[in-house]
């Protein structure tokens, strides 16, 4: 309310449009339930509870499931402790999120409530007892975890779901379940690791199927097994029987799991590489924009991207987010395309008749302008994310100088009583630094780098190996020495495998080309090129090659 009545007297005098720049704000409510240790301690809580209570009861006859329910109780909670324990130390990012712990847990919760469901069908019905084992959902938990929060999460619940499992069921097939559930689980999390489309889902699901179908025969479970025939079509009928049955139903888990996906993305926030595909349509209309209103921009953000993609994957990060991000990591610009220079189409430069804090002032806003753009538009989290951090707090050098410049200039002339001694300004380095925050992931600062040495090899006039290797080298280590990579996992393994990825992909980028000369004819002009050039004919309009390279225009 204060800043509200504050806004609008300035508006009174003129010294504010009366527009509040969009900020991202989490609400006092919504920060209390992400972060709070009570709210974490109470999901806990009360997920032990569920999964005590599946274990124990058995609605078929109205009593407890084990025999011993004072040492399953203590058993169930030592494997709760340790399973708990272990996932804070492996996933501590996610374990201090309680809207990640809440979805590890719900999908956990859902794949043993499935498997209890399926325990008490056989037990009430006419199914014979190695139904249990066919009938449970193989990699539900582990799959759905993988592709939304990565192969850790799904490692974790495959060996939650294993030990827990050996509780749900009965003694004599806990060691059946082991073997199974731990097998089809890894298959899950090695097959959906890098599933980046729908049909790559159903086709861990089948991996799925086929490992639990193998598993199955090798362990007994089929039961036109124990009287199997190898000249007897009803024993091979039956036998494909059961084996389409149990490939089939790991196909509808997969499909279960391609189904939940956009629901559990909008619920928790969380974005899959199929998500990532879509933002990355270039017919996004800010991406659309750019190309009419900065081309020059829209051009460095792809050139971007194809650095900051290999990059990443070379170091084993998500390329396909960081490609994905780095379409947008310049939206800011479109604000005020003229005044930076890859959109500058001819010599006049606005920056030439502004003070140099006034041109730091507007080249660095382009951070705050890209949030206010990419909230408008809703987009990823992660995204905006980058767009904040891919300057971190760095210097605006450029501009800096130039003050410094004109200071040192204004003093000699103080000094020399031809100006007044406050006429020289006082330079204050803050003022020409970006507001931060510095990187704080791999791929946030491969795109803080691939930015930098994308902008510098601009001027590079003689793109030779060695100067391309020199620039790439500087700019990563000035960016270390400046502190600028201090919070970001990055190693300095991950810097000489990105410094490596930066060199070989500027080598291609930057590659000499074909120099063509123009010679005169006797019956006019003609083109001779040097090999593999095509000559122009005589009297002929220029081609599309000259017209881009003179700077020109068609007519």
């Amino acid at each position: 309310m204060i800043e509200t009545f504050k806004r609008f007297r300035l508006q009174q005098k003129g010294l504010s449009c009366g527009k509040k720049r969009r900020e991202r704000e989490m609400g006092q409510c919504r920060e209390f339930l992400c972060t709070s240790p009570i709210v974490m301690g109470l999901l806990l809580g009360l997920a032990g509870l569920f999964f005590g209570w599946l274990v124990l009861w058995r609605p078929a006859l109205g009593a407890p499931h084990v025999d011993e329910p004072l040492r399953a109780v203590v058993v169930m909670g030592l494997l709760f402790f340790g399973a708990v324990l272990q996932f804070s130390l492996s996933q501590p990012a996610s374990f201090q999120q309680n809207s990640r712990l809440l979805l590890v847990f719900l999908l956990l919760g859902l794949h043993l409530a499935v498997m209890k469901l399926v325990v008490v069908l056989v037990d009430t019905s006419f199914l014979a007892g190695h139904y249990q084992l066919l009938l449970m959902p193989h990699a539900l938990a582990p799959l759905a975890l993988t592709l939304l929060l990565g192969r850790g999460h799904g490692i974790f619940a495959t060996i939650f779901i294993a030990l827990w499992g050996c509780l749900i069921l009965p003694e004599s097939s806990m060691l059946s379940w082991l073997v199974s559930s731990l097998s089809t689980g890894l298959v899950a999390v090695a097959a959906g690791r890098n599933a980046r489309r729908r049909q790559h889902v159903l086709r861990a699901g089948l991996l799925v199927g086929l490992t639990a179908f193998a598993l199955s025969g090798l362990l007994g479970h089929f039961s036109s097994l124990a009287d199997f025939r190898w000249m007897s079509a009803a024993s091979w009928k039956g036998l494909m029987g059961e084996a389409a049955f149990e490939v089939g139903l790991s196909l509808v888990t997969a499909m279960v799991v391609t189904s939940l996906l956009p629901l559990l993305e909008s619920a928790f926030r969380v974005t899959t590489a199929g998500s990532w595909i879509e933002m990355g349509d270039l017919n996004h209309p800010l991406l659309r924009r750019m190309t009419i209103e900065a081309p020059g921009t829209y051009h460095h953000s792809l050139m971007v991207a194809n650095l900051a993609e290999a990059a990443a994957e070379a170091i084993g990060a998500d390329g396909l987010r960081t490609r994905v991000c780095s379409y947008f990591h310049d939206i800011g610009k479109l604000k005020n395309p003229e005044y930076f220079i890859e959109n500058q189409a001819h010599d006049e430069n606005p920056h030439d008749a502004m003070t140099p804090s006034m041109s730091a002032l507007v080249v660095i806003s382009h951070v705050k302008d890209g949030v206010d753009l990419a909230l408008r538009h809703n987009l990823n989290p992660e995204i905006i994310d980058v767009i904040e951090q891919h300057h971190g707090t760095s210097l605006a050098r450029f501009f800096y100088q130039r003050a410094m410049a004109k200071r040192d200039q204004l003093r000699a002339l103080a000094d020399e009583d031809k100006a007044h001694e406050t006429d020289v300004p006082e330079v204050e380095e803050s003022t020409f630094r970006y507001p931060g925050p510095l990187p704080q992931t791999r791929e946030s600062a491969v795109i803080s780098l691939a930015d930098a040495v994308e902008s510098a090899s601009r001027s590079l006039e003689k793109p030779t190996p060695a100067r391309i290797e020199q620039l790439v080298t500087e700019i990563v280590e000035s960016r270390m020495l400046e502190g600028q990579l201090d919070e970001c996992p990055l190693t300095l393994a991950d810097l000489g495998a990105v410094r490596e990825s930066f060199t070989a992909t500027l080598r291609s980028m930057l590659h000499k080309r074909v120099s063509y000369t123009k010679t005169e004819g006797s019956g006019g002009s003609e083109e001779k090129a040097k090999p593999g050039g095509t000559p122009r004919p005589a009297g002929g309009r220029p081609t599309r090659f000259e017209v881009i390279r003179g700077g020109g225009s068609a007519a």
